[in-house]
């Protein structure tokens, strides 16, 4: 066994040997880097935090700019013991300890070197003892599945697939689902406090304009609880100039009228109307409508909860954003209970999104004026009718128009029958959902088939290919590509239905047999065409020195290790570049497990990029549908990328000079962005990579150096803008590619602005 012994306590308060006090951020341990050594270790370490929810501390560390964060394991004795494997040329190594801001006890922590056997029989007994485990990516099935795994793809493939997973930078949640626990922590955090009241309080003081903001209420039938904890959600907003306007729909409880009248006796505010008869929720939002006279509209279900903060937030976010048409926010869910959960961080505005499924939802807030310029509710679209608003809506602004606030401001009520609990529960919701979209696109003068998706509550929009459809070169480098080369082209060849495309391959100097005479098959038989480059391999200057060479007017990269599986794929490519402002589209690229391999990239994620739900299987649906809708993303990777001549040539191509090998498609999407155009990310367009997934870390020395030059270029170059995807969310992590809540939010609550 051996040590760490020069390690420093950063942002801590010395109280004796072993009691610390947090005096800012969570306390951090610095580890020395000449105390590690690369290989397989067991850290233990003695931790214990006297706060009620304890939180595992995560370890940290940075290989060729690239930061990984691995959750440690606690057990009941509050002993850390994780086993992780230590990459070569590590730095900055430091152990977070989460959710300590008052006093805990802490062990000096001790790494153990142990051999790759050991390390794998501790990490399979650590999966088969978790409680309800529920493995999302390898034991679905138990044993059953692990034999059938190792039986397709080898036993060091399954040992490096559940290390991958399991262990180096995901951690136990990715493997079990992550616990609610999360996010209980997450509104503990930023709960408000009497010092928070207090901000607010003198925030509001410091606002030039104190817009009227009507709170739009449709009541029919609610449980009589739900209703006044909705009405009193209003009632205490800590921002004052509101008026709640309630509609009741004719509702067949007298106790639902009193609740109604009393709530208003107790407020001047509140507006009520009561229709006579029942005309559905359309019809009652409009009366609601009609009572109000606020600058702004917010719109809020009879059993939903607001926050208490959230028409601050509105109205502060207006003061230095006169120019909005349209605020919305993140949400939850509330059960019976009170619990909220569930949480949806959404993105920015994400127009391709918001035709795949209506993600504004709740809070919506809306100029009046807008509301009523594109004629309020329309009948006939129940089910969807806020939907309907919202699209015609963004049809009427500029997309600068439009604001998000990154934090969960509503809360949807999961009581029996509603949408919160079973989106199915309305089945007519869908339906109106398509009827709203065919009158979006028909109103934008785009001709398109709309459909519902694969999951309730989404939808499918299909694009017209012209008559004469524009030719696609495909651009495809390769050297000594052998077996994997043959079944890109012959799948390529075999399968594309697209009628106008030309092959174009990159001969990088290969020497193979097998690939040589695959290249002079192909050629001989006119499917595709060689040009033939020796230079020492420079993907950027390939597909570069490629793309000079062919004649379309679009431009796909290629790898020669993936293979067709669908015979759509490319006209649905083409189909959504062809859409108003996008300039370059991806595809979804699975392993040959038929696991995630790509789904778009997050940037930021790892200090520079990540892909987005890596390893999820095909039976997932991925965070709020995301893996089976089509929507805009950061960045998509350059294995299968479709973009413009015209836009290839604008931008100058990928970046040989100072990217020539790692993150050239990243920088090429994110220049795209800059320039105003789109990058979208379609799961109707689906292929197999063959890219290596127990490829390891132990690289040669110069491939480090390499790799490390190549992440200071892009942090250089795209700096703080590389951590703000729009497509993603401040509140999840950058730690890890599957949507998990972050520990350390970077946006917060505008409450907490000056602390």
């Amino acid at each position: 066994m051996w040590q760490s012994k020069k390690y420093e306590y950063v942002d801590c308060l010395p109280v004796d040997e072993i009691h610390w006090k947090a005096t800012g951020s969570y306390p951090t341990i610095k580890i020395s880097e000449s105390d590690l050594s690369p290989g397989w270790v067991n850290l233990k370490f003695e931790y214990q935090v006297e706060e009620e929810n304890q939180r595992n501390p995560v370890i940290s560390f940075e290989i060729s700019g690239i930061k990984r964060r691995i959750r440690l394991n606690r057990k009941q004795n509050n002993c850390i013991s994780h086993v992780f494997k230590i990459p070569e040329g590590v730095s900055e190594v430091s152990i977070e300890l989460l959710g300590a801001k008052e006093s805990f006890l802490l062990g000096e922590p001790q790494f153990e070197g142990i051999s790759r056997f050991s390390a794998m029989k501790s990490i399979l007994i650590g999966v088969w003892n978790q409680k309800n485990s529920k493995s999302r990516h390898l034991i679905k099935n138990g044993i059953s599945l692990i034999s059938q795994y190792i039986k397709n793809y080898g036993l060091k493939a399954f040992a490096h697939r559940l290390v991958e997973v399991y262990r180096e930078g995901i951690g136990r949640e990715a493997l079990i689902g992550k616990s609610s626990s999360v996010y209980e922590e997450f509104q503990q955090d930023w709960a408000l406090t009497g010092e928070d009241d207090l901000k607010i309080e003198a925030a509001i003081e410091k606002l030039s304009n104190l817009p009227l903001i009507s709170v739009i209420m449709p009541v029919f039938d609610p449980e009589e609880e739900h209703l006044k904890m909705a009405i009193d959600s209003v009632i205490e907003q800590r921002y004052p100039n509101w008026e709640l306007c309630i509609a009741d729909d004719a509702s067949t409880q007298e106790q639902i009228r009193e609740i109604i009248d009393q709530r208003g006796i107790l407020d001047s505010r509140i507006k009520v109307v009561k229709r006579p008869e029942n005309g559905h929720i359309s019809a009652a939002s409009n009366s609601a409508l009609s009572l109000a006279e606020g600058e702004w509209v917010a719109f809020l279900d009879h059993d939903d909860i607001l926050h208490p903060a959230a028409l601050f937030c509105v109205a502060h976010c207006l003061q230095d954003n006169p120019n909005l048409r349209f605020i919305y926010t993140d949400e939850d869910k509330i059960d019976s209970h009170g619990k909220r959960y569930d949480p949806y961080f959404k993105p920015d505005y994400n127009p391709t999104l918001l035709t795949s499924q209506n993600y504004f939802n709740h809070l919506s807030v809306i100029k009046r004026t807008l509301v009523k310029e594109v004629g309020s509710f329309r009948l006939g679209y129940e089910g969807a009718q806020d939907y309907d608003l919202f699209l015609r809506c963004v049809e009427k602004i500029q997309s600068d128009q439009i604001f998000h606030i990154p934090f969960p401001l509503y809360s949807w009520r999961a009581s029996s029958g509603s949408t919160a609990t079973d989106v199915e529960a309305k089945g007519y919701a869908e339906e109106a959902g398509v009827k709203a979209l065919k009158d979006h696109f028909q109103q934008l003068g785009e001709t398109v088939s709309v459909s519902g998706g694969s999951q309730p509550t989404t939808y499918r929009v299909e694009r017209v290919i012209p008559d004469s459809p524009p030719q696609v070169s495909i651009v495809i480098p390769t050297r000594d590509g052998g077996s994997y080369l043959r079944k890109c082209l012959s799948s390529l060849h075999g399968l594309t239905s697209y009628p106008n495309f030309e092959v174009v391959i990159l001969n990088n100097g290969s020497i193979d047999n097998m690939t040589l005479e695959i290249l002079s098959d192909y050629q001989t038989n006119g499917l595709i065409t060689v040009f033939d480059n020796s230079d020492p391999f420079n993907y950027s200057a390939l597909n570069n020195f490629g793309v000079e060479k062919c004649n379309g007017d679009l431009i796909c990269l290629l790898n020669d290790d993936i293979e067709i599986i669908s015979t759509w794929w490319l006209n649905e490519l083409v189909a959504q570049l062809l859409s108003p402002g996008v300039g370059v589209v991806g595809a979804k690229l699975l392993y040959p497990d038929q696991s995630i391999q790509h789904a778009g990239i997050v940037t930021g994620i790892g200090g520079i990029a990540g892909h987005s739900h890596k390893h999820a299987t095909s039976k997932e649906d991925g965070y709020f549908s995301r893996l089976r809708v089509v929507h805009d993303v950061g960045a998509v990777t350059g294995a299968c990328l479709l973009t413009t001549r015209e836009l290839w040539s604008e931008l100058g191509g990928l970046d040989e000079e100072f990217l020539k090998v790692s993150f050239n498609d990243v920088d090429f999407c994110l220049r795209a962005r800059t320039s105003g155009f789109r990058v979208v990310w379609t799961p109707y367009a689906e292929l197999i990579h063959h890219e290596s997934k127990t490829r390891g870390l132990d690289i040669t020395k110069s491939k480090m150096e390499r790799l490390q030059n190549e992440s200071d270029t892009m942090k250089k170059r795209w700096g703080e803008f590389l951590l703000k995807d729009p497509a993603y969310n401040p509140n999840l992590s950058l730690a890890t590619e599957n949507f998990e809540i972050s520990d350390r939010p970077r946006s917060l609550p505008y409450w907490r602005f000056n602390k």
